[in-house]
């Protein structure tokens, strides 16, 4: 089986292509071999001993192996009780061999995504943790990819939170996630069970119930204070969420 999907990152496109096989072998030695594109492989466990353009590295668990295109490689030996996760990278510009340490959470979300997919089709988390990969080896995105997938469900929260007064898009959102706008709209259903406009809306009126139950201000004021120009709007859009009692 070959799974191919897209993933961006900020104005970023790559084709990521996995096969069953990389990721479902028992055996880690692998013959001498090159690829067409560039290829990462992750190690977890207690790591790998490779074989690449005919140097040895030692590979520590945990972490990740950027192989340049055309290079030739070679697992050699696996330490204990290891597994590798390995994809290929249609778009990638890097021309030099990396090796990055990544959480163990990460290289561990991987691996348990893959085997979901692979077993039942599920792609979200495999797309999510393919992303967060890739953005470890762009020294621009690695920072803010290493703590989105602990976080994910937080930056959600908190991106509506601190910006649900401004005119902000799905696309903003997508941004900070490091995902498509498709994707990013499936992991706000997943964690809010909103859609985005939806999400905006309630953040809103929760904020503006808050306002008027607690604070001595006038409708307009609480208005403008949640984001709308228009005091008539508002209304009409509070009366919708809480109905007309409110």
């Amino acid at each position: 089986m070959i799974y191919e999907t897209t993933i961006y990152l900020g104005k970023k496109t790559f084709n990521v292509i996995m096969q069953s096989g990389f990721y479902e072998r028992k055996k880690l030695t692998t013959d001498v071999h090159k690829h067409r594109y560039g290829e990462i492989h992750l190690i977890s466990g207690e790591g790998a001993i490779y074989e690449i353009d005919g140097k040895i590295l030692e590979i520590e668990g945990n972490s990740g192996v950027y192989i340049p295109p055309l290079v030739f490689h070679r697992c050699l030996n696996a330490k204990g009780n290891t597994h590798c996760i390995a994809f290929q990278l249609v778009g990638a510009e890097y021309s030099e061999l990396s090796v990055k340490n990544f959480p163990q959470s990460v290289v561990g979300g991987l691996i348990k995504s893959a085997d979901m997919f692979f077993k039942n089709g599920s792609e979200d988390e495999l797309i999510l943790y393919l992303s967060l990969i890739v953005s470890g080896f762009n020294k621009a995105e690695g920072e803010k990819a290493i703590t989105a997938v602990k976080n994910r469900e937080f930056l959600i929260y908190e991106f509506f939170a601190n910006n649900y007064k401004k005119d902000i898009t799905l696309k903003d959102l997508a941004d900070e996630l490091h995902l498509s706008e498709k994707q990013a709209s499936r992991i706000i259903e997943k964690y809010t069970g909103n859609n985005f406009r939806t999400e905006i809306l309630k953040r809103k009126m929760e904020a503006a119930k808050y306002l008027m139950e607690s604070k001595n201000l006038s409708l307009e004021e609480v208005a403008s204070e949640v984001g709308y120009s228009s005091y008539g709007g508002f209304w009409k859009a509070f009366k919708d969420v809480y109905g007309k009692d409110k």
